[in-house]
């Protein structure tokens, strides 16, 4: 019955209402409605972070102890802040987890950022990424897109098979093209056109022209 009686005395607590007069570190400075002064530290439960000005609930013990349980009251022009320390985990059990804003919504931080999931969703009118480094492991991409530009400084890719099927094909080289294969297959279906100021033809063991006419000058 002692103990029980003891722990009774020890979270016995009154709370009244007050104002933040300042902030001190992890402490807030409260005038309550009665009057008094008090330093109270924020409670646990109460995820959003005081500020100088907002209305609060302060819970003070006998010893004198008090904390901050709940923000009351707050400009609806100034920053709300969820204040937390230490591992967060939002867990839901039954349902979906939602989050709805406005304006927008901006992750920020300074190491990694993990997504997990059966299927992965991205919907939006404009998008921009910007990587300094990206690697891509899967067993299959697929692309549908109506317009793609690509600048690079530099692009190598290792395949063990390209297809590629367009209806018409355009491609500009500068200055150098270089085409290395074991075999060579081209076939047009109408004409096959190769214009040079110098065009040089060498085979090794044999070169071939067969065609009803030949017409050379």
């Amino acid at each position: 019955m002692d103990n029980l009686a003891r722990t009774h005395t020890e979270v016995a607590a009154v709370t009244e209402s007050g104002q933040v007069l300042m902030l001190e570190g992890p402490r807030a400075v409260v005038r309550t409605k009665s009057g008094s002064t008090t330093t109270a530290r924020r409670a646990a439960s109460c995820l959003l972070a005081p500020e100088v000005g907002d209305r609060v609930l302060v819970a003070t013990t006998e010893d004198g102890q008090g904390w901050v349980v709940a923000v009351l009251e707050r400009g609806a022009t100034r920053e709300a802040t969820i204040d937390l320390e230490g591992d967060v985990a939002v867990r839901v059990t039954n349902g979906k987890l939602r989050l709805v804003a406005q304006e927008g919504i901006d992750l920020l931080t300074g190491k990694d950022v993990s997504v997990t999931s059966g299927t992965f969703r991205l919907t939006a009118a404009v998008g921009t990424v910007v990587v300094d480094q990206l690697a891509y492991l899967g067993r299959a991409a697929s692309a549908e897109v109506a317009k793609l530009k690509l600048w690079a400084t530099s692009f190598d890719s290792v395949l063990e098979r390209l297809s590629s099927k367009v209806k018409r094909s355009y491609r500009t080289v500068e200055e150098l093209e270089q085409l290395r294969a074991e075999r060579i297959d081209w076939a047009a279906r109408k004409n096959l056109s190769l214009r040079g100021e110098n065009t040089l033809l060498t085979a090794k063991s044999l070169a071939k022209m067969d065609a009803e006419q030949i017409h050379i000058g």
